[in-house]
């Protein structure tokens, strides 16, 4: 603070006023006491209508009479009383009064309030109250109850992970084209560029391998898909669990693995020292300090970025195919699994197509996974012990958003309800008795034109509960 003494204890200082700061240009001087408190929130000025016509005018009165009007035109804004509950001074003359860029359509003469007060010669003006605190332009509701958890749900199916998009073109600029001969001919061509769409899974593996990345609530996102070796049918986990299928496994009698079940939960650090195979070779083992906690947290979270990118590759690739990692053997592998095989019909694999609202890390298991419903024309399980005489559908569980054409949530489903995920779309069988909140689909394989617009738009959810979401089964009819 810059300050001139001028004796006895006082002083001129530059400081900044309350809401005149910008109507004056800057802080002014201020003469006072050398020591001081430091007003952060600026000073109010009082004075007079002739005060402010002398000092900053010229001013006049507005929207009343030549002698009193409820506001104060300046040459860059207006000076208003602030409403009657806020007017808490002595005397009755004093005017407690805010500076603005521009009058408030609440100042119109036709808007004003019964009680509106008038400024007049003999006011005494008080400019000065924050803009926090006038009753104009936003202000803050501190009696709001709204629950943003609640918000949240409402509004989950528009956030996205930062950095996804879809393809688009991006204009490069304008070429001339000139041709001679008997005459000039002139072409104008616009140059575009097409991005190619950054998905969901290449956004979420960039952010894991930043140094400062939080990784337990990524470990906690639905992205990952377990799929039975035993019955093909095949269900949404958390990416911890499909990196749990893959790493928590024991040595099998000659070669290769099979996998181990533990109950740590999500990011522990006990379970990846523990429970994830460590028979490495030599070349491969990690050299640990017994008693260091730091670099054993070190080490633990470099072990499971490395698990993470070992599930880079998996998902459906340009075929259409679904490449699941095999986690049975000793070297890296991945089993492909086609729309239709010998003996499974897996119609349901380009719903869990990466996009840049969802991505799949896709791993085996040795679980055989039923299904919970039954149908006369769907088999209970596809069980790999059985006769299986002709290749049998498999089955999806996934959890999903379910909107109208509007936008809308759907809350109340009927069978027959048309859905679409994606590029695939999806005719409503049954609901579960008793739960809302469980739809069963099946795959629509003809009569597609027998369709009434494109049906109802469905997205899948990567977070785990969500009381808007619903579980959906997919199935191959």
């Amino acid at each position: 603070m810059t300050i001139i003494s001028v004796g006895l204890g006082y002083s001129f200082a530059r400081q900044q006023l309350a809401c005149l700061d910008a109507f004056v240009g800057g802080p002014v001087w201020v003469l006072g006491p050398t020591r001081r408190p430091l007003n952060v929130s600026g000073l109010m000025v009082s004075l007079t209508l002739r005060d402010l016509q002398q000092l900053w005018g010229p001013v006049w009165l507005v929207g009343g009479t030549e002698d009193a009007a409820p506001a104060i035109r300046t040459e860059r804004g207006f000076i208003i009383p602030v409403s009657r509950n806020k007017q808490k001074t002595s005397q009755p003359k004093d005017i407690i009064c805010h500076w603005t860029r521009d009058l408030p359509d609440s100042f119109l003469r036709e808007k004003l309030p019964e009680d509106r007060i008038f400024i007049d010669t003999e006011s005494k003006l008080i400019i000065g109250l924050g803009e926090s605190e006038h009753t104009m332009g936003i202000t803050v509701n501190k009696q709001c109850q709204a629950d943003i958890n609640l918000i949240q749900q409402q509004i989950e199916y528009e956030l996205k992970l930062p950095g996804t998009c879809e393809a688009h073109y991006v204009g490069e600029g304008y070429e001339v084209n000139l041709t001679g001969g008997y005459q000039v001919n002139v072409g104008l061509t616009k140059k575009f560029k097409r991005m190619p769409a950054r998905t969901h899974k290449s956004a979420l593996i960039a952010y894991c391998t930043s140094p400062n990345a939080q990784l337990l609530p990524v470990l906690k996102l639905m992205v990952g898909l377990e799929v039975s070796a035993c019955t093909g049918n095949s269900r949404r986990v958390s990416l911890w669990d499909v990196i749990q299928l893959t790493r928590v496994k024991e040595k099998a009698e000659g070669f290769g693995y099979i996998q181990a079940f533990c109950d740590h939960p999500a990011g522990s650090i006990e379970c990846i020292g523990m429970c994830w195979a460590q028979d490495r070779g030599q070349i491969d083992e990690i050299v640990d300090i017994p008693g260091d906690e730091t670099f054993k947290k070190a080490a633990a979270r470099r072990e499971l970025i490395n698990a993470i990118l070992a599930l880079e590759h998996t998902g459906i690739n340009h075929k259409g195919v679904l490449q699941a990692f095999w986690p049975f053997s000793e070297c890296p592998q991945v089993c492909c699994i086609g729309p239709s095989t010998r003996v499974r019909k897996n119609n349901w694999l380009r719903v869990v197509k990466d996009t840049p609202d969802t991505s799949t890390f896709a791993a085996l298991s040795q679980r055989c996974l039923g299904m919970a419903y039954s149908f006369s024309i769907v088999p209970l399980s596809g069980c790999f012990q059985q006769y299986i005489p002709q290749p049998l559908p498999t089955a999806l569980c996934t959890r999903v958003f379910i909107k109208d054409p509007n936008g809308e949530f759907v809350h109340e489903m009927t069978h027959g309800n048309h859905l679409r995920i994606g590029e695939l779309k999806l005719d409503a069988v049954i609901m579960q008795p008793g739960d809302p909140h469980v739809v069963v689909a099946r795959v629509r394989q003809a009569r597609l034109s027998s369709w009434v617009g494109n049906g109802i738009k469905v997205q899948e959810h990567v977070s785990r509960h969500n009381p808007v979401s619903r579980l959906v089964l997919v199935i191959t009819f």
